[in-house]
């Protein structure tokens, strides 16, 4: 099964944000949407998550995405958004069992534990949300968003990941760690779209690659076929080169312009 986007256009005020965005994200595979800053990545998520208007096909696992019941929803696909702030004293446990009561669990506790546990934070379940740095807050939301999707395949099909920069204030051991955990959740039948700015991250941990530029698609497929020295430069603006590295990965370099 799929998230299928099709001839998908996004109008904001008079501006055209997207235009005829096509995707296809398959079951068992990590898909990245890249492009430089106002390309519209987030936009598209928004967009899929049905945060945003937009017009052209939406279907999740064969379903029309904006025909679907909220609830239903929620237990098919979790969100983890750019900035979600909370102004309220939540604990973290408290955050942590609202994505697991959206994603229907019936043994929160036991999830909200187990959440926790996978993005380095046990035995924080009852500290304060708000007085904890941005790089723990940001994992806390994504323990949020696993235990609202629970396992990776349910009664009506593989469940999402939709994760909107989920590496943005993570070090680099943390970074990793959510990679592996996307990874983790594809390898178990799910399927996972996120946003990245990490060029190297996206090679080596993504199946598929979508680029996007000035709100139209530039390229997509495998890494090998869209992380291209010729395509990046011309679309991020800079001299960037690509090198192989064994057994299949590759790593992305900026290199700078000598001097005249």
């Amino acid at each position: 099964m799929t998230l299928t986007v099709r001839d998908l256009s996004v109008r904001l005020g008079r501006r055209d944000v997207l235009t005829g965005i096509d995707l296809t994200a398959r079951e068992g595979e990590v898909t990245a949407i890249i492009g430089p800053n106002g390309s519209g990545k987030t936009t598209l998520m928004r967009a899929i998550t049905g945060e945003l208007p937009s017009t052209g096909g939406l279907a999740l696992n064969g379903r029309d995405i904006r025909s679907m019941p909220a609830p239903l929803m929620a237990t098919m696909r979790a969100v983890l958004a750019q900035s979600t702030p909370l102004s309220f004293p939540f604990t973290v446990a408290e955050v942590v069992r609202l994505g697991a009561e959206a994603g229907g669990a019936t043994n929160a506790a036991a999830i909200i534990e187990r959440s926790l546990a996978r993005v380095d934070l046990a035995g924080y379940g009852g500290r304060l949300f708000q007085q904890l740095s941005g790089g723990e807050q940001q994992r806390v939301h994504l323990a949020r968003v696993l235990a609202q999707a629970g396992s990776a395949v349910g009664p009506d099909g593989p469940r999402w990941l939709l994760l909107d920069e989920p590496v943005s204030s993570l070090d680099i051991g943390h970074q990793l760690m959510v990679m592996r955990l996307a990874r983790a959740f594809a390898a178990e039948g799910g399927g996972v779209v996120a946003v990245l700015h990490d060029l190297n991250l996206t090679a080596a941990h993504a199946d598929r690659v979508l680029l996007l530029q000035d709100g139209r698609v530039t390229a997509q497929g495998t890494p090998a076929e869209v992380l291209t020295p010729a395509r990046l430069t011309v679309v991020y603006g800079c001299n960037l080169q690509v090198h192989p590295l064994p057994p299949r990965g590759m790593i992305v370099l900026a290199r700078e312009e000598a001097e005249a």
